[in-house]
């Protein structure tokens, strides 16, 4: 749901804001006097002049250099995508010093695990948990859990209705340690059991349902990153497969599966959501360009600032999580826009001269004024986020803010050598 949020209200905002920009600022603008002050149209002695002219003429005087050396960078950010690590780990987001992040590791520490994997087992029958088998199969897979554990965490205590008849069989025998067992009389498991509900007790309500039909087994265990538990939770679901192999239904429940199934599905359904938009985006570049090669060709300078900031990530070993995978989409948006403006205005600019060079000059002088302190403003905006005491939000302003900056580069140096490349065996149209 946040994510379904954010894209449903950060593209109405998109066209709120095209609205006001199309409809009120032109209105302010007739209403409002304007300075009588004049500059020169052809006024290019601004530093941010020179710098967009500086990289304008090598991208056209040197293009494959340009070319080429964007293909090595790409090449360079796969290999640093290819260190990419996924990850969910809310208490890892938090500072080294805060309490609910030492709190964790002390309930770790202390009271055998701060987190649980719910498994429910269904007998198929009514009271189906009291036969001993039943039981026993119970207490045989709290044994096998509590023995599991691998280099990223451990399992501390696994409980069901088993420890809690075995106490209560304890305890009726004159709490001797022999007796902590599983009655082998079916009839004598139910009056334990009757009897210990007649004592006013509420705790069998956590461990079965009211017609003991259905036992429910907790695992609790080590708090670390969601992905490092699928392991642990496939083991334990072969496990109680392996054990209860006869009973109706086995169910892992739990915040811990669902975290783990969450941060899968999220990731699928992103990749899903990222190539529909890069398909319509790459078709709506090909209807304004008029163009299909060129509607092709200008979704180079689009993807790879993405993909230099995904290698980015990788090299500095930042984890792709839930606000991470959001850079992709807002990257994207921004990159496109640049694109467009660019591209647009080149052709315009070529279709009256003819000359690569000077339509590229023209565009970067006007388009690429406003595109550069687009830049700046937005990068400035996420860069706020690297004051976060959070680590995710601190990864997710700072490969954002990059990647917009990438992005500005590939326009100004990536596009005009493309365009020098494209256009230079072609003459302009009247």
């Amino acid at each position: 749901p946040p994510v379904s949020a954010l894209g449903s209200f950060g593209a109405m905002g998109v066209l709120i804001a095209v609205f006001y920009t199309l409809m009120f600022v032109p209105a302010v603008l007739a209403v409002l006097p304007v300075s009588k002050k004049r500059i020169a149209a052809d006024d290019r002695s601004g530093l941010v002049d020179r710098i967009l002219e500086n990289f304008g003429s090598f991208a056209v005087n040197k293009p494959w250099t340009v070319v080429i050396g964007s293909a090595f960078l790409a090449l360079v950010s796969i290999g640093g995508i290819s260190q990419l690590r996924f990850s969910h780990d809310v208490i890892g987001w938090l500072p080294d010093d805060s309490s609910v992040r030492l709190a964790t590791e002390i309930v770790d520490e202390n009271l055998k695990g701060a987190s649980s994997v719910e498994i429910i087992i269904d007998s198929g029958e009514m009271n189906g948990v009291k036969s001993p088998e039943f039981m026993l199969k119970l207490n045989e897979f709290n044994q096998y859990s509590e023995k599991w554990s691998d280099e990223n965490l451990f399992v501390g205590k696994s409980t069901s209705v088993a420890d809690t008849l075995k106490q209560i069989h304890k305890a009726l025998n004159e709490n001797q340690e022999s007796f902590y067992s599983i009655p082998e009389d079916p009839e004598l498991i139910a009056q334990e059991l009757i009897l210990f509900e007649n004592s006013g007790s509420d705790d069998l309500e956590k461990v079965v349902d009211s017609q003991f039909s259905q036992a429910r087994i907790t695992v609790k265990t080590s708090w670390a990153d969601a992905g490092a538990y699928t392991e642990m939770i496939q083991q334990l679901e072969q496990k109680a497969n392996e054990i209860f192999a006869d009973a109706k239904a086995i169910i892992v429940t739990g915040l811990i599966p669902l975290m783990a199934r969450t941060i899968k599905l999220v990731m699928v359904s992103m990749g899903m959501s990222y190539s529909l938009a890069a398909i319509i985006i790459t078709l709506m570049m090909m209807l304004l360009l008029t163009s299909w090669k060129l509607g092709l060709w200008s979704m180079i300078p689009n993807f790879l600032p993405i993909l230099m900031g995904l290698g980015l990530m990788g090299a500095l070993d930042l984890p792709l999580d839930m606000m991470s995978m959001l850079v992709g989409s807002i990257a994207l948006g921004l990159a496109v826009d640049d694109t467009v403006h660019f591209l647009h205005n080149f052709r315009r600019y070529f279709d009256k001269t003819g000359n690569v060079a000077e339509a590229v000059s023209n565009t970067l002088h006007t388009t690429g004024r406003a595109m550069f302190f687009a830049t700046v403003a937005l990068s400035i905006g996420f860069f706020v986020y690297t004051q976060s005491s959070l680590n995710n939000l601190y990864s997710f302003g700072l490969i954002t803010g990059i990647t917009i900056i990438l992005a500005l580069l590939a326009d100004i140096l990536l596009a005009p050598a493309m365009m020098a490349l494209i256009y230079r065996n072609k003459e302009t149209k009247s």
